[in-house]
């Protein structure tokens, strides 16, 4: 699925209700670039595509949508390689994580790709990595020694999707 010519198939999934075109400062590249932002039904934020390239996206719109099927890594198929690195977060004694995913195109950096939805837990780092190896298997058949990692991913998956609704939702949304 396309919104404003960008394919965001990958933010995608059969929980997503709603997404959110926004802007989203990146610290590391010091500038802030459109978001389009996943959420399910209880305002939940589901995923996360980032895109770096400045062209005309116009933010501040809410669009509610339904998907058939987990769209995988497809919005990253046009990358001459891609990043995985993971976000870890601890609560208590646990380990839970969220994925990043760096397109690089032409030798720069072109879009992020941040999984917030990922099932994973560990006690240690150790355990963590190894369980987010199994989820990219299952999830995208994306097998990896260690993490980080550079893949390339290599099919797209066809996403059936729809828009039922837009709504500008600029002063909800702005920061």
């Amino acid at each position: 699925m396309k919104l404003q010519g960008i394919n965001i198939s990958s933010i995608l999934k059969p929980e997503v209700r709603y997404i959110i075109l926004s802007k989203r400062f990146v610290s590391s590249l010091a500038d802030s670039f459109p978001s389009f932002t996943s959420y399910n039904e209880s305002g939940i934020k589901i995923r996360e595509l980032i895109v770096f390239d400045k062209k005309r996206i116009y933010t501040g719109y809410k669009y509610t949508v339904t998907a058939q099927s987990d769209g995988g890594l497809t919005s990253l198929t046009d990358e001459d390689e891609v990043l995985v690195s993971l976000r870890a977060k601890k609560y208590d004694s646990m380990l839970t994580t969220e994925l990043r995913f760096l397109g690089i195109k032409n030798d720069k950096p072109d879009k992020l790709l941040i999984l917030y939805d990922v099932p994973v837990i560990g006690r240690n780092r150790e355990e963590l990595v190894n369980e987010i190896k199994e989820f990219l298997k299952l999830w995208d058949g994306i097998i990896v020694e260690d993490i980080p990692a550079k893949i390339k991913p290599e099919y797209k998956r066809q996403v059936k999707a729809k828009i039922v609704d837009v709504d500008y939702a600029d002063l909800l949304f702005t920061t």
